[in-house]
């Protein structure tokens, strides 16, 4: 093999190699208070993917600064935060199942449309909530379209502040 082959080739393979160690936008919240965490759904993929985690506090609550600092920490940006009454929550429904309204373009708290990847999203909280918004650094890509878009992530909270979910 002549030096200009072996040169492509190495690259290619760092490149593969590389982009298939890219750690997950959330997987540092495995780490956030792991004896809380009663759901855990993980599907990570060379195309993306997604992570649910969800936590339960038998006794206290979450600190919300705790919880910012924590993100903050790991490279995530506190964008915003939404309080979203139970009138507006009840609404967000599937096929008869709690959903929270995500897609690859974002999170969409009023929905017109049929969506089936909603149900990809399930929601452990009911009520009112809390929902912080995160950028995270990454980005979505359309594969049709090659339209990008950042990647945020999301942190819900209910109101007694005892159940969070990422």
């Amino acid at each position: 093999m002549n030096k200009a082959l072996k040169k492509i080739t190495c690259s290619i393979l760092v490149i593969i190699l590389t982009s298939c160690l890219s750690p997950s936008p959330a997987g540092f919240w495995e780490n956030f208070q792991e004896e809380q965490q009663v759901e855990h759904l993980n599907n990570q993929g060379p195309w993306g993917g997604k992570r649910i985690v969800h936590w339960k506090k038998g006794k206290g609550t979450f600190d919300k600064s705790e919880i910012i600092r924590f993100a903050t920490d790991n490279g995530w940006t506190l964008k915003s935060e939404t309080t979203f009454d139970s009138y507006t929550t009840q609404k967000w429904v599937q096929d008869g199942k709690l959903i929270f309204p995500l897609h690859w373009k974002g999170f969409t708290p009023k929905f017109d449309f049929d969506y089936t990847g909603f149900k990809e999203f399930p929601r452990w909280i009911s009520g009112n909530i809390l929902v912080m918004s995160f950028t995270t650094g990454y980005i979505s890509i359309d594969l049709e379209t090659q339209e990008e878009i950042n990647t945020n992530g999301f942190i819900i909270l209910n109101e007694k502040q005892n159940e969070m979910t990422l």
